[in-house]
C-alpha cells in the first residue's frame, strides 16, 4: 500500500546480522575468551600467582585454583611430610604435615635423618628390657658348672655327666682320667682279656698281667676273680693230650684208618666198603666213615643216578623223581599229590598243591601309577602308588619287562625305592587270593585269573643330553622318541619308529585294547552287554558286560535294607560285621563274638587287644634286718625279719574285656601271680650290703591280652664290717 520500508538487521552496523552476533570475551589473554564472539563482553583473568586458566576458547574457560590449601606453595609443589623435628621421621622440607613416628621404648632411638627417611632404631633386640649395649652374655643355668648370675642372654652352659665329673671354680674336674666311666677312685687294676687264665672279672684298668695257654693241651683253671692259672693236660708231653690218648684201626684199607702216630692197633675196629658204589670218606683220624653212594639201594649209583632217592626211576621224567609222570594242568605238581587241577581256580598252578579255593573277599586291583620318576635308567628312586578297593591285599609283585627287576613287596611297605622301567603288576591277600578287576555274580573270583595291570616309571635325567625326560626309559630322550610306550614291541628299537603294540584290536570283545595298533589274535570273548548286577530284577546272568539297563530292585523281604532280596542274599543279619550287600558283596556272615570281646572293623571282626591296667596296689617297703652277727647267716637274718617283707597287697585291675578277680579268691578267672627275683643272691662270696627284690604282677583278661606291674624291695642286711 506504499508504507513498506527498509528494516535495518545490524544495528551496530559491524558488519554481522543481529541474529548472528556473539557476546562474549575477546581478550584471547582472559581465561573464559571466547574465539567465536563478535560482541565484546566481561573477561575473567588469573589473580595469584599459582592459577592458570582450563583452557577453553568457546567462551566457558574458567580459573584454576592450584593452591588448594592458600598456603601460597602450588599444589604441585607441595611435599607431605612430619613437621615435628622430635619425631624420627621429621622431613625439614616438608610443606604438609604427614605420619610422625617416635621413639617409644627405653632403648630406642633415632636414626637421625632429617629428610623423612628416619627410623625408630631398637636397641632392644630380644625385648627383655635390657639395651642391647648393657646384655651380658652368660651360662643362666644355676645347676651348671659355669653359671653366671650377672647375665642377662643365655649363654652356653656346661655341666657335668653325672658319673665322675665335679665343678670346681666354674670348671668342670675330670676325675676318671682314662675315660673308661670308672671313676680314678673305684679303679681295679687286673687281666681284662676274658681269654686269658687268670682273667679278673671285676677289673676295670688292665695291668698286662694276662696269661696265657701256651702248649696244645693247656686249658685254664677257670677262676674269674684273678686267681685263676694255667693247666698242663699233657702229663706225658707227647703232644696228646691226657684225654685224647686212644687205640684205633690202623690198616691204611679200611675206612676209619688212623695214621695218627700215637695211636695204639686195634683192628677189629676196622670197617671196610662192602658195595660197588661204596667209598671212603677220606678221615685218616679213625673218624672216617663208610658213604653209601646208592641211597635208594637200586643198583646205580647216585652220581649218575637221576632219581638217587626214588628206587623206581633213574630219570625225573615229567613231574620229578618219586611221582608219575601225570601233570594235567602242567602246575609242576604231579596228579598224584596236585589238590587242585581245576583251571578255573585262581590257585590251580599253585606249587603248594593246596585244594582248590575260591576268593569271596579278593582285593579289587582298580589302579597302579607312578607318582615319582626316576633321577636315571639304573637308579632305583622311583615311587609308585596303588588303589586297591574291597579287601585289602599283603603282596605285590612287580614282574620287569625289558631288563627292569622283579619286585616282591609286602604291603604296605615303602613304595619309593623302584628303578625305572616297564612292570606288570599284580597283588595278593593273606589268603592267598590273586587281585582282580571286579567280583564276579555272588562274590567269588573261582572263574577269574588275576587282573595283571602295566605301570611304567619313567627318568627325568635323560643320558643322551637332548632332553629332561625318558618317559618309557630306554635312554632316547622324549622329544626325539617315535615311540615312548614300553607295551610297543619297538619302544626301544634304534630305528625309532612308530610304536607297534600287539593287542585285540576289536571293540565287540571283552580283551579289546585301544592302545593296540596290531591284532595279535587275542580277541576271544564277545561282549554281552546287560545288567550285570543281581540285586536288580533285570539282572542278566549271561551279561559280561554292563550296559545301564539296571533299573529295578524289588523285594518281598529284605531284612538288612542293602538292596539285595533275602532269597539270593548269603548274610542279611545286622548284627553282623559285612552284612551290607554293597559294601562288603554277597558272602557268608562274620559275626563277632561276644564273649571274646569281638567287635567290627572294616567288615570282619576284629578282638580285643587291650591289656587291663592297674587300678591299685600296696607294694611291700624296704626293711633292714637285725644284726647278720645274731643269726649267723644272710638267710637267717632275712628269714627272721621275713614278717616285715611282706606281699603285695590290694590288688585291683579294669578290663574291657570281662571282670578281673584278684587270684585270691578266684580260679576260673583272670589271675595275677605274684614272682620274686632276688638279686644278687645273699652269700658271703658276693654279699653286698644289700640286695634288691623285685616284685611282679601279672594280669591277663579273657581274651588273652597281658600286663604287668613290677616293684623294686630294697632289702639290707646289717653287718659289723664289710666281709
Amino acid at each position: 500500500d506504499g508504507t513498506g520500508t527498509v528494516v535495518d538487521n545490524d544495528t551496530d552496523d559491524d558488519g554481522v546480522c543481529d541474529a548472528d552476533e556473539v557476546v562474549g570475551c575477546q581478550d584471547n589473554t582472559a581465561c573464559n575468551y571466547n574465539s567465536n564472539a563478535t560482541d565484546a563482553d566481561a573477561c575473567t583473568y588469573t589473580s595469584d600467582p599459582c592459577d592458570t586458566c582450563s583452557g577453553a576458547t568457546d567462551g566457558t574457560g574458567t580459573v584454576v585454583d592450584n593452591d588448594s590449601d592458600d598456603d601460597g606453595v602450588c599444589d604441585a609443589n607441595e611435599i607431605v611430610g612430619c613437621e615435628d623435628n622430635t619425631a624420627c621421621n621429621y622431613n625439614a622440607a616438608a610443606t604438609d604435615a604427614g605420619t610422625c613416628v617416635y621413639a617409644t621404648g627405653p632403648c630406642d632411638t633415632c636414626s637421625g635423618a632429617t629428610d623423612g627417611t628416619g627410623t625408630v632404631i631398637d636397641n632392644d633386640t630380644d625385648d627383655d628390657g635390657v639395651c642391647d649395649a648393657d646384655e651380658i652374655v652368660g651360662c643362666q643355668d644355676n645347676t651348671a658348672c659355669n653359671y653366671n648370675a650377672a647375665a642377662t642372654d643365655d649363654g652356653t652352659c656346661t655341666y657335668v655327666d653325672g658319673i665322675c665329673e665335679t665343678c670346681a671354680a666354674g670348671s668342670i674336674v675330670d676325675n676318671d682320667t682314662d675315660d673308661d666311666g670308672v671313676c680314678d677312685a673305684d679303679e681295679i687294676p687286673g687281666c681284662q682279656d676274658d681269654t686269658a687264665c687268670n682273667y679278673n672279672s671285676a677289673a676295670t684298668d688292665d695291668d698286662s698281667s694276662c696269661e696265657y695257654p701256651v702248649g696244645i693241651c693247656d686249658t685254664c683253671s677257670g677262676a674269674t676273680d684273678g686267681t685263676g692259672t694255667v693247666v698242663d693236660n699233657d702229663t706225658d708231653d707227647d703232644g696228646v693230650c691226657d684225654a685224647d690218648e686212644v687205640t684205633g684201626c690202623t690198616d691204611a684199607t679200611a675206612c676209619n684208618y688212623d695214621s695218627t702216630p700215637t695211636t695204639d692197633t686195634d683192628n677189629t675196629l676196622c670197617t671196610y666198603t662192602v658195595d660197588a658204589c661204596d667209598t671212603c670218606s677220606g678221615a685218616t683220624d679213625g673218624t672216617g666213615t663208610v658213604i653209601d653212594n646208592d641211597a635208594d639201594d637200586d643198583g646205580t649209583c647216585d652220581d649218575v643216578d637221576g632219581c638217587p632217592n626214588d628206587p623206581a626211576k633213574t630219570a625225573p621224567g615229567v613231574c620229578g623223581c618219586g611221582n608219575v609222570d601225570v601233570d594235567v594242568d602242567s602246575d609242576g605238581v604231579c596228579d598224584d599229590n596236585d589238590l587242585c587241577t581245576d583251571p578255573l581256580a585262581n590257585n590251580y598252578q599253585s606249587p603248594g598243591g593246596e585244594e582248590c579255593e575260591s576268593c569271596p573277599n579278593a582285593p579289587i586291583f582298580d589302579s597302579i601309577y607312578y607318582t615319582m620318576a626316576a633321577t636315571t635308567l639304573s637308579s632305583a628312586d622311583g615311587a609308585i602308588a596303588l588303589d586297591i578297593s574291597g579287601n585289602a591285599a599283603d603282596t605285590l609283585f612287580l614282574t620287569g619287562i625289558n631288563g627292569a627287576p622283579d619286585y616282591t613287596i609286602t604291603l604296605p611297605d615303602d613304595l619309593n625305592d623302584i628303578q625305572a622301567g616297564y612292570y606288570i603288576a599284580r597283588i595278593q591277600d593273606s589268603d592267598g587270593c590273586w587281585g582282580v578287576a571286579d567280583t564276579s555274580v555272588g562274590g567269588t573270583t573261582l572263574q577269574q585269573p588275576a587282573i595283571q595291570l602295566e605301570v611304567i616309571i619313567p627318568f627325568t635325567l635323560c643320558c643322551s643330553g637332548c632332553g629332561n625326560n625318558d618317559i618309557d626309559a630306554d635312554g632316547l630322550c622324549d622329544e626325539d622318541d617315535n615311540c615312548t610306550d614300553q607295551r610297543a614291541t619297538n619302544f626301544d628299537d634304534s630305528a625309532n619308529g612308530a610304536c607297534i603294540i600287539p593287542g585285540c584290536t576289536d571293540s565287540n570283545f571283552t580283551e579289546y585294547d585301544a592302545a593296540a595298533t596290531q591284532d595279535d589274535g587275542s580277541c576271544a570273548t564277545a561282549v554281552v552287554e546287560g545288567c550285570t548286577d543281581p540285586a536288580y530284577d533285570e539282572y542278566d546272568p549271561s551279561a559280561n558286560t554292563d550296559d545301564g539297563s539296571c533299573l529295578t530292585s524289588s523285594c518281598d523281604t529284605d531284612a538288612d535294607s542293602d538292596g539285595l532280596c533275602d532269597d539270593v542274599d548269603l548274610c542279611w543279619f545286622t548284627g553282623a560285621c559285612n552284612y551290607d550287600y554293597n559294601t562288603y558283596g554277597n558272602v557268608a556272615c562274620i559275626v563277632p563274638d561276644a564273649g571274646a570281646c569281638e567287635t567290627c572293623s572294616g567288615g570282619v571282626a576284629v578282638g580285643d587287644n587291650t591289656p587291663p591296667t592297674v587300678l591299685a596296689v600296696t607294694w611291700p617297703e624296704d626293711y633292714t634286718t637285725a644284726n647278720v652277727c645274731g643269726f649267723g647267716t644272710c638267710d637267717a637274718a632275712i628269714a627272721a625279719n621275713s614278717a616285715n617283707a611282706g606281699i603285695p597287697t590290694g590288688v585291683t585291675w579294669d578290663d574291657d574285656c570281662g571282670v578281673f578277680q584278684n587270684s585270691q579268691t578266684s580260679t576260673d578267672g583272670p589271675q595275677y601271680d605274684i614272682v620274686t627275683d632276688d638279686s644278687p643272691a645273699c652269700s658271703w662270696e658276693c654279699n653286698g650290703y644289700s640286695f634288691d627284690r623285685t616284685w611282679t604282677i601279672t594280669a591277663t583278661d579273657n581274651a588273652g591280652n597281658t600286663a604287668t606291674q613290677t616293684h623294686v624291695q630294697t632289702i639290707t642286711v646289717t653287718v659289723p664290717e664289710a666281709p
